[in-house]
């Protein structure tokens, strides 16, 4: 029993190493063991400990739940990073933990993506550099205990969450099929938020415009994916449901080679990412429930069409 859960371990490992890297130069550095030791270990001479497999998990992105080959316990363990670092550090972090799973689904043949959306998600903040720069401002502002007095205009994006924020960009938009369910009131949530800084003058004047701007852009982006059935430069087939129904939170089922993962965002940009497959199993679930309350606007109803992005842009002409 041992040597099997050590062996799936050693497996999930391997599997899960980054491209481009040599397995034992990467595990000796976050393990801070030698090369030898590290080779023990692939090997199967020595066991990891639960320290090292708890570090491994994090480091790589697999579970405790893909180890065990999902056995139901009645319970299922999660991803979350706490706050434990600089808030600068600690949003590069899920930007780099979520660029990993995309840069993985996109080596894969076949990929069931399905996002249920009550609010802009943070995927697509990432395709607009002011509102990304938002979500950024959001996070130092509420979440990393900075003052509450923070202007927009006086925060630069760093460089390295720039380059991140690019290159989710660019893989988000090579994602071989999407499905999207919109909210009746998606982007009202945001211009809520907006509105909120604005009033508090944390926002000036020509921020709420480049904001607005951006937001219309998006509603345009959305709105010709409806009418084409394909988003972005690579033409990801795209089948968007509008619901009857509100959503309660943004949430994504992923399904790629033998993986499955539920992502759930509590806060602005750091998920829940549970992998266990029964779970992931009762989301999907729900989240064909939900496209069953909804109607198809992809390449089809354009009276819908019109009527839920019109009532977008009205939501943003709130502002």
């Amino acid at each position: 029993m041992e040597k099997d859960f050590n062996k799936k371990l050693i497996n999930a490992v391997l599997s899960n190493m980054p491209p481009k890297v040599k397995a034992a130069s990467y595990l000796s550095d976050v393990l801070k063991l030698s090369r030898e030791s590290v080779y023990r270990r692939i090997r199967g001479e020595i066991p990891f400990t639960i320290d090292e497999f708890a570090k491994l998990s994090v480091a790589l992105g697999f579970s405790f739940d893909e180890i065990i080959g999902n056995a139901n316990f009645g319970h299922a363990f999660f991803e979350f990073f706490a706050n434990e670092k600089p808030p600068n550090e600690m949003y590069a972090t899920m930007l780099e933990k979520y660029l990993e799973l995309l840069e993985k689904i996109e080596t894969t043949q076949m990929v069931d993506s399905v996002m249920s959306i009550n609010r802009i998600p943070p995927n697509f903040y990432m395709l607009f550099d002011n509102l990304h720069k938002f979500v950024f401002y959001k996070w130092l502002n509420q979440y990393s205990g900075v003052p509450s007095n923070l202007h927009f205009s006086d925060i630069d994006v760093p460089p390295e969450i720039m380059s991140l924020q690019k290159r989710i960009r660019f893989n988000f938009s090579k994602l071989k099929r999407r499905t999207l369910i919109l909210d009746p009131n998606t982007f009202l949530n945001q211009v809520k938020e907006i509105q909120y800084y604005y009033k508090m003058k944390l926002l000036n004047d020509e921020d709420l415009s480049l904001l607005k701007q951006e937001m219309n852009e998006l509603v345009g982006l959305l709105e010709n994916a409806a009418k084409t059935g394909t988003l972005g430069a690579y033409k990801t087939k795209t089948d968007i449901y509008l619901s009857f129904l509100s959503i309660s939170a943004n949430t994504c089922y992923y399904a790629y080679d033998d993986k499955v993962r539920t992502i759930i965002w509590i806060f602005i940009v750091n998920p829940i990412i549970i992998h266990n497959t029964n779970i992931s199993d009762m989301q999907k679930k729900w989240l064909n429930f939900l496209k069953r309350q909804s109607t198809l606007i992809s390449q089809s109803n354009e009276i819908s069409q019109t009527e839920f992005f019109n009532q977008q842009r009205k939501y943003i002409e709130m502002l």
